[in-house]
């Protein structure tokens, strides 16, 4: 896995001679290899009560209401490596405190009152209002507590080595017990053991630790299970027999969302040599600081101090005739977020103590949404129907391409693969000491219109044929996304000056020079496609 950013420092690493004369003699390669077993046995009990009722006031007036209770019992941790438990639990984490691996917290304060009404303020009953408000809790998936349950055993389950050392690079490790990456090909490169790597982490040709330079996965010892606070109100009113408008407004606001944090980082510090003033944590040389529990390199907690709000309004007609019926909403909203994480091990922040600052749109924000159907009867028995779907653009995380803040989190969008923790790089600067914000840029839209014909021609009393044509994209609309290294911006300010870096050529980058798609960018849903088929019915 490396952390250099373009292709070119890439192809460097990758081949010998030139300025880096040894392959992947450069300290931003790391390498990991997987020595746990990946078994998990363990399992979860859930339960739950609820009462709920309805009251009938007025013939205009109706309430609903009720109150559920549930519990999580969690599984608990096989911890039985005790060398490596009794190291992370008297080491002081970064923010603070201390960690107990042998424990995972259950969920059993989870109380969620709900409460819904509904009014027509008119005899008529053409106009309802309703709304609503309650507490909810979410069930944790238990592929988030697997890591607990078995990383702190003997054998572990999901545990990984990494290299290079503190100070070196995994060229130097490799050389050190006798493995010469220059003298194999790259398709013929070596595939090395765990005791290779424990003893290449040692440094010393010798493994006096099996677990040396670990990393670790496990659930904090706070943690619990997600909250939201959801409420709406909606209004809709009958224009005629046929036709019903309405608007409904949605919000949601949730908290202890989980967030996957390396606590074995310590407190970061300015580089005297970076003009860019970026907080260190002095995980890549040459600017060096050790981890608050030496010998092991990530411990990824998997915390509930995430959170996320939506809102949005939306805005409905339908209408259904006998020979038309058509419905249409379009929606305005705004979804905000500190993580985005999605069950992962990724992390997904800037700076591991600044998680404040993470708090902008969500990469799932959608401002202007808008979907609609029709069908209709037309003359000849032929039945067209038609939908539409489009929305706004994503938001785009801008990445630096390389970790420039030394928290040694490596990913490069589209270049490499993750291991045990890996995460997306650092951001950019605009200032010395000032951050691009998270999701600061836009990605490109969606739009997909389809149409589907039917024609039925029916013979005898109970017989018939029928043919249908089906067009998808009906318009051929691109779809086209920027992605992986278009996503690249570059460090945006320069370390060694101060002065302002320019983004990368290919940052948000649609077309090459020749005209032709960029091809690492991607396509949401197909080009324009057709279907015909014909059914015989009897």
């Amino acid at each position: 896995m490396t952390n250099v950013g373009t292709p070119d420092q890439i192809l460097e690493v990758l081949s010998l001679g030139g300025p880096t004369a040894n392959r992947f003699d450069d300290p931003r390669v790391q390498y990991q290899l997987q020595i746990g077993n990946r078994l998990a046995d363990f399992h979860m009990h859930q339960i739950a009560f609820y009462a709920q009722d309805s009251w009938r006031i007025t013939n205009r007036f109706s309430l609903n209401y009720g109150f559920r209770w549930e519990g999580q019992k969690n599984p608990q941790p096989v911890a039985n490596n005790t060398a490596v438990i009794d190291k992370i639990k008297a080491a002081t984490l970064l923010n603070g405190t201390h960690f107990d691996p042998t424990t995972t917290p259950d969920a059993l304060k989870q109380w969620m009152p709900r409460v819904g009404f509904t009014y027509s303020p008119e005899a008529s009953n053409k106009t309802v209002i309703r709304g609503h408000a309650g507490i909810f809790y979410a069930a944790t998936p238990m592929l988030v507590l697997a890591n607990s349950t078995n990383n702190f055993r003997l054998p572990p389950g999901d545990v990984s080595l990494a290299l290079p050392r503190p100070g070196s690079t995994v060229y130097r490790d490799l050389l050190a017990i006798g493995i010469d990456l220059n003298r194999n090909t790259l398709d013929s490169l070596p595939v090395l053991t765990p005791d290779q790597i424990a003893r290449a982490a040692a440094g010393t040709g010798a493994a006096p630790d099996p677990f040396a330079n670990a990393r670790f996965v496990a659930t904090a010892n706070n943690f619990t299970n997600p909250r939201s606070l959801q409420t709406g109100l909606g209004v809709e009113h009958a224009l005629s027999n046929n036709w019903v408008v309405g608007a409904q407004f949605n919000y949601l606001n949730t908290v202890h969302l989980e967030r996957n944090l390396d606590e074995n980082l310590p407190q970061p510090q300015i580089n005297p040599a970076d003009a860019a003033k970026r907080p260190n944590f002095g995980q890549v040389a040459p600017f060096r600081i050790p981890r608050p529990i030496a010998g092991v390199d990530r411990l990824v907690l998997r915390e509930s101090s995430a959170r996320s709000m939506y809102r949005g309004v939306t805005f409905e007609a339908k209408y259904r005739g006998r020979r038309y019926q058509a419905g249409f909403n379009y929606t305005v909203s705004g979804t905000y977020s500190d993580d985005d994480n999605e069950r992962s091990s990724s992390l997904y922040y800037q700076t591991a103590t600044d998680l404040r600052s993470e708090y902008n749109v969500s990469r799932m924000d959608a401002r202007n949404q808008i979907a609609g159907y029709g069908l209709v009867n037309l003359p000849g028995g032929v039945t067209a129907t038609g939908s539409i779907r489009a929305r706004s653009g994503f938001p785009i995380d801008a990445s630096a391409g390389q970790d420039l803040n030394g928290d040694g989190n490596f990913l490069i969008p589209g270049v490499v693969t993750t291991g045990n923790g890996a995460s997306t790089s650092d951001r950019p600067y605009t200032a010395p000491g000032v951050s691009i914000k998270r999701n600061a840029y836009r990605n490109r839209g969606f739009k997909d219109i389809d149409l589907r014909l039917l024609k039925s021609f029916p013979f005898g009393e109970d017989k018939r044929i029928e043919f249908s044509a089906e067009m998808f994209n009906l318009f051929n609309f691109d779809n086209i996304v920027y992605d992986r290294t278009n996503l690249i911006y570059g460090p945006g300010i320069n370390a060694l000056t101060g002065a302002v870096v320019p983004a990368f050529s290919t940052f948000m980058q649609l077309r090459l020079p020749g005209g032709q798609y960029d091809p690492v960018n991607n396509q949401l849903g197909t080009p324009f496609q057709a279907q015909f088929g014909l059914r015989y019915f009897f």
